[in-house]
């Protein structure tokens, strides 16, 4: 897939999790939060059943792109988490900021998007998991924005058992500003391996 064709499906799932993360955590009229907590069993459970198990521990990958804001990535799967580090993060925005990651896993044959999303307006972020390939969609997660986010370094850590993948993983992280990919790392838009 050319960059350019790369580019405009990041910009086309960012608008949709855009459209998506504004009704991610709010209750359908009618339904009791009860209601909403079985269905997301229900969603867990099939996912488990599935077979298709989230990232091994122990993995490691990392990444050089052009950008000052990505210049680089660094990712590893401890326990149960994906731990993500960027050197000299982008700090403030006109609206929003977000640095996303692109999994795809042909063993699985499923494609994960997770993303950290500020709104420098409001103060608002959302960390979310969103499921390409499969009917489990968005998941968010609480907890802060960053556990480190300084001029220094943006650094998280996120549940990895949603992003189903095997040893061997490709990835690509990008970051949008207010809306529009600025960067992607690797730089030239091709996969870094997560093993």
């Amino acid at each position: 897939m050319s960059r350019a064709k790369k580019m405009l499906a990041a910009v086309m799932v960012l608008m949709l999790l855009s459209s998506l993360s504004a009704c991610g955590g709010i209750l359908r009229k009618g339904e009791t939060a009860q209601e909403k907590a079985e269905t997301q069993k229900e969603i867990e459970d099939a996912v488990r059943k599935s077979g298709i198990h989230g990232l091994p521990d122990g993995l490691k990958g990392s990444c050089v792109g052009d950008n000052p804001n990505l210049s680089s990535v660094s990712l590893e799967t401890t326990g149960q988490y994906l731990s993500v580090e960027i050197p000299t993060p982008l700090m403030t925005a006109n609206e929003s900021l977000t640095y996303s990651i692109m999994f795809s896993d042909n063993m699985y044959n499923r494609s994960t998007q997770v993303g950290f999303k500020k709104v420098f307006a409001t103060g608002d972020y959302v960390r979310f998991v969103y499921d390409m390939s499969g009917s489990t969609g968005q998941k968010t997660y609480p907890g802060d924005f960053a556990t480190d986010f300084s001029a220094e370094k943006f650094s998280t850590r996120i549940p990895d058992s949603a992003i189903k993948g095997s040893e061997g993983v490709k990835w690509v992280a990008y970051l949008s500003v207010d809306g529009n990919d600025v960067a992607t790392c690797p730089a030239d838009g091709n996969s870094a391996t997560l093993q």
